[in-house]
């Protein structure tokens, strides 16, 4: 099997790809460095998301992009490239997902500091320490909220208390 070379995108154009997968970079100690083109990026995202848990299949994660199965198939196979307007569907299917990794490369695969729109009428699904299925809605988590904020209140009340006791105990010893 013949390998396929090409001169790869990097900044100063002195590696060489072999099948579109790594880079040879041209140094004393032929240090490998990992080259992803945007099928492998897809891949990447498609295999996080899946081992996330955030779809439970190739199918649901197509169904979620808006896409059908031969062309989600094809992309990972490398069979074709992603068609544009899928970035920018996956990306807002997915908001963790960067478009400027899933397109260029650029930065980190998961965005970092997600910004929350309004979550009022969202649930949270989780598993209790049994592995159990439990959902709580936002008011129920509001709820939960406000009785740990009710705790703390009390808490620093006490906390006071002591605080006035221990300087009148201190200032009855001087």
């Amino acid at each position: 099997m013949s390998q396929n070379y090409r001169i790869c995108e990097c900044k100063d154009k002195q590696n060489v790809c072999i099948d579109k997968t790594f880079c040879l970079e041209k140094v004393k100690n032929f240090n490998f460095i990992l080259y992803m083109n945007e099928n492998d990026r897809f891949t990447e995202v498609l295999n996080y998301l899946i081992g996330s848990k955030k779809v439970r299949n190739q199918q649901e994660f197509t169904d979620r992009i808006g896409s059908n199965k031969s062309t989600v198939s094809q992309i990972k196979n490398g069979e074709t490239k992603i068609p544009n307007n899928l970035f920018e569907k996956i990306t807002t299917a997915f908001p963790i997902i960067s478009f400027d990794w899933l397109k260029k490369g650029e930065g980190e695969m998961l965005k970092n500091n997600q910004q929350i729109g309004n979550i009022s009428n969202s649930t949270v699904v989780g598993a209790d320490i049994n592995g159990n299925g439990i959902t709580i809605s936002h008011n129920d988590f509001a709820g939960i909220i406000e009785g740990y904020q009710e705790v703390i209140k009390k808490n620093q009340e006490q906390i006071d208390k002591l605080i006035e006791i221990i300087k009148e105990v201190t200032s009855h010893d001087k």
